[in-house]
């Protein structure tokens, strides 16, 4: 069973604050939460070099034709998921997304995504 893991964003300070789990939440842990916070759920996903994605997290896959696409970790209605089309990524409305629950998209994303960045500190 996959740890649940948060981070938040802090609007004030503009940092990111640590990654806690649910159990540190439910022990008393309150350093994630407020009106000045901003927060975002592990997808209990790596990417290919090992790096934990969070909601709110930048993706980016090579291509087999030197290019890449980038993608955008957002919650939907019914949970996580990535942007479908390259040109839905950081805009408002996306017409299509890919559950991050499915098998295919989470074993894709592990084998071919980098995180490049989080729509807070922009990319690398």
């Amino acid at each position: 069973m996959r740890e649940i893991k948060f981070r938040s964003w802090d609007k004030e300070w503009k940092i990111m604050t640590a990654e806690v789990s649910f159990k540190d939440i439910q022990k008393g842990f309150t350093g994630l939460f407020g009106a000045d916070k901003e927060l975002m759920q592990s997808t209990g996903l790596q990417d290919r070099g090992g790096k934990e994605i969070f909601e709110g997290d930048y993706l980016e896959a090579k291509t087999n034709q030197n290019g890449f696409h980038r993608y955008e970790v957002r919650r939907v209605k019914g949970g996580l998921a990535i942007n479908v089309f390259n040109d839905e990524f950081q805009k408002d409305f996306w017409t299509g997304w890919n559950a991050i629950a499915d098998m295919q998209t989470s074993g894709f994303i592990e084998a071919c995504c980098e995180v490049i960045g989080n729509k807070f500190e922009g990319m690398k």
